[in-house]
């Protein structure tokens, strides 16, 4: 689990990922991102003093929690109907 101690700076978009322009959106309480290539998930969550937990799963009996909406998926039911290369 990955927690910041102060808050992150103001993204600009140059040179920016993806995820540290979500982390500015002031009413972002988590974001998810899925792997294309393999079986994976990271989810995070905005906690008090505007800092993030990480929740990260890999295998597809894996689930992922998103509480600020009341959603529990599985990784099976996600990467479904996904073909995924048997080297990665």
């Amino acid at each position: 689990m990955w927690r910041c101690s102060h808050p992150p700076p103001k993204p600009t978009i140059a040179g920016a990922s993806s995820g540290t322009i979500y982390r500015a959106i002031e009413s972002l309480k988590a974001y998810l991102m899925l792997a294309s290539e393999l079986i994976g998930a990271e989810l995070f969550t905005r906690q008090p003093g505007n800092c993030w937990t990480l929740t990260a799963a890999s295998r597809l009996e894996d689930t992922i929690e998103i509480e600020s909406i009341g959603c529990r998926l599985k990784l099976a039911d996600i990467y479904e109907k996904v073909e995924l290369d048997a080297n990665h």
